[in-house]
């Protein structure tokens, strides 16, 4: 896999975070999230990038995905998102607004 080349390359095993990175760049949102899920301890502290919670800015780029073909699922992911980082409600309110009246 691409994240266990790179991380030979470096010469160390990559951390949670830059696998979960690399995963959101190419593409593979569902990996990015089984990744964060599998790291995830319960009562843990969120993994932080940037002042970002990483498992948040995921779901956001999981139902910008699938936004398209399964608005009901892409909602509950944003719903999800604002709930572990509510300071985004500002950004990803429109996109909430725009999926909930697509399915009403």
């Amino acid at each position: 896999s691409l994240p266990a080349a790179l991380a030979q390359g470096r010469g160390k095993r990559l951390d949670v975070e830059d696998q979960v990175l690399i995963r959101l760049a190419l593409g593979e949102g569902e990996e990015a999230l089984a990744l964060l899920e599998r790291a995830a301890a319960p009562g843990a502290a969120p993994l932080l990038v940037g002042g970002s919670n990483l498992y948040a800015e995921v779901l956001v780029a999981r139902a910008s995905a699938i936004q398209g073909g399964d608005p009901a699922s892409a909602l509950s992911l944003l719903e999800r998102a604002l709930h572990l980082e509510p300071s985004r409600d500002r950004s990803l309110s429109a996109h909430v607004h725009n999926l909930q009246s697509r399915l009403a």
